[in-house]
């Protein structure tokens, strides 16, 4: 899975080619691109570091969301000149640049070349989702669920990840899934959260991929199918989400959906375990022939 570049990044001094060849609609390496950007960022060039961050936080580098690189990328950018950075984003947000609010509200949620402050975290990702930003309104549903920086309130963080979710955003649709499944601030209903899990894991959240091939495996919301389950762990896995190559192995370890295959089921619990998934550990150990 690889989305389409997005031509509405602002790139710094070091990529004017690519974004010209995107604006052109020539086909665009989006790997590539990235590389470029986070060379101009480990340069110091500040905004390659905020537009590197958003293409890993927008599934755009490698089609799934990835936010270690995105938080390193986005600090790394602060951290080049913090008062610069706040300018900013203040200055686009208040000129009405709905992503900027992200931005802005990502600096204030962390700590991140401001003080902490909750509240005013809470307040941009408002702005940014009324803007239309979908990064903004997960965000923004985030803080509504927490009770973080306003009040708590499960309905409303339920309204602002089904916009985030309506704007082809995976992360909004994880946790919009999430609220059906366990019943906050909504009826509990798994069968709802199945089909929007699918659409997370499909827009490129691999945690989603993982959530519903557990579903499938138990038949919770869907009709039980081990071999799907097999299916979505494996895109799970793939999108480095190591609770998906946990249970895979464990579905090849017991040949449930998936031919019976130890060596498989070893090494899958091995890639979970090195990633730091505990509980793979025990089975990352070659076993003894039965």
């Amino acid at each position: 899975m690889k989305p389409a570049f997005r031509a509405s990044l602002t790139f710094g001094l070091i990529a004017p080619a690519v974004l010209n060849a995107a604006e052109r609609g020539v086909a665009t390496d989006n790997a590539k691109a990235a590389a470029l950007l986070t060379a101009a960022c480990e340069a110091k060039q500040q905004k390659a570091c905020f537009d590197v961050a958003k293409m890993h936080w927008s599934g755009d580098v490698t089609g799934w969301i990835d936010w270690n690189p995105a938080w390193k990328a986005f600090k790394d950018g602060v951290a080049v000149d913090e008062a610069a950075a706040l300018a900013l984003h203040q200055k686009d947000c208040d000129s009405g640049a709905a992503a900027a609010c992200y931005n802005l509200g990502i600096m204030h949620g962390n700590g991140w070349g401001v003080p902490k402050d909750q509240a005013k975290a809470a307040q941009a990702y408002q702005k940014s989702c009324e803007g239309g930003d979908a990064a903004g309104c997960y965000g923004f549903g985030q803080a509504l669920r927490m009770g973080s920086g306003v009040p708590k309130d499960e309905t409303k963080a339920l309204e602002a990840y089904k916009k985030s979710c309506d704007n082809r955003y995976a992360p909004g649709c994880y946790k919009h899934a999430f609220l059906y499944e366990e019943g906050l601030g909504v009826a509990k209903d798994v069968a709802k959260a199945a089909p929007i899990y699918q659409e997370s894991c499909e827009r490129g959240d691999a945690g989603a991929c993982s959530k519903i091939g557990s579903l499938y495996e138990a038949g919770q919301g869907v009709a039980k199918s081990e071999a799907k389950a097999a299916q979505f762990y494996e895109r799970g896995c793939e999108g480095r989400a190591l609770r998906g190559c946990y249970k895979l192995a464990a579905l090849y370890e017991n040949g449930l959906g998936v031919a019976k295959d130890q060596a498989k089921a070893t090494a899958l619990y091995q890639k979970a375990c090195d990633g730091g998934f505990a509980d793979a550990c025990s089975g990352a150990r070659p076993q003894p022939a039965k």
